[in-house]
C-alpha cells in the first residue's frame, strides 16, 4: 500500500508491524508511514489521511532541558571542579541543551514523534540530527 502523502510503499499488516498504531472505535486500522511520518487509516482498502487528535507539547522538551541545565549547575556548585564532576555536569548540560534545541526549534512533527508513543520517521530523524548538528 502506498502512503497517501509521499507515495512510499508502507506495510499495512496488523500483525508484527511497528508502524501499526491500533484501531479506532469503528475498527479501522491506523498506520504511520516509515518515510514521512504521515498518519493514515485504511477505509475500504484505501488509505485516507487522518489525524488522531493528539499533539506533542512543546513544554515537554523545554522543561526537560531546563531541569537538566539546572541540575548541571547544581552539580558544579555542590561538588566543585574535580574531573568526575566536570564529566557528569558536562553530560547533564549536553543533554539539557539538546532537549532545549528540540523544544525551541523542532517542528510539530518532530515533537509529536518524540513525545508521543510512535516510531520515529526518517524525516524526523534527519531534522533531529540537523538541529543538534550530528
Amino acid at each position: 500500500m502506498n502512503c497517501p502523502e509521499c507515495q512510499t510503499v508502507t506495510n499495512v499488516s496488523d500483525h508484527e508491524n511497528k508502524y501499526f498504531l491500533g484501531k479506532n472505535v469503528d475498527g479501522l486500522p491506523w498506520f504511520k508511514c516509515s518515510a514521512c511520518g504521515a498518519i493514515f487509516l485504511l477505509q475500504d482498502g484505501l488509505p485516507k489521511v487522518g489525524k488522531r487528535g493528539e499533539h506533542g507539547k512543546r513544554f515537554v522538551p523545554v522543561t526537560t532541558g531546563l531541569f537538566f541545565m539546572a541540575l548541571s549547575g547544581c552539580v558544579f556548585l555542590i561538588w566543585g571542579s574535580n574531573p568526575l564532576t566536570m564529566i557528569i555536569g558536562g553530560l547533564l548540560a549536553l543533554y539539557g541543551g539538546n532537549a532545549l534545541r528540540v523544544g525551541i526549534w523542532g517542528s510539530q512533527q518532530l515533537l509529536d514523534e518524540m513525545t508521543l508513543d510512535t516510531e520515529r520517521s526518517t524525516k524526523a530523524t534527519e531534522e533531529y540530527q540537523k538541529i543538534n548538528k550530528l
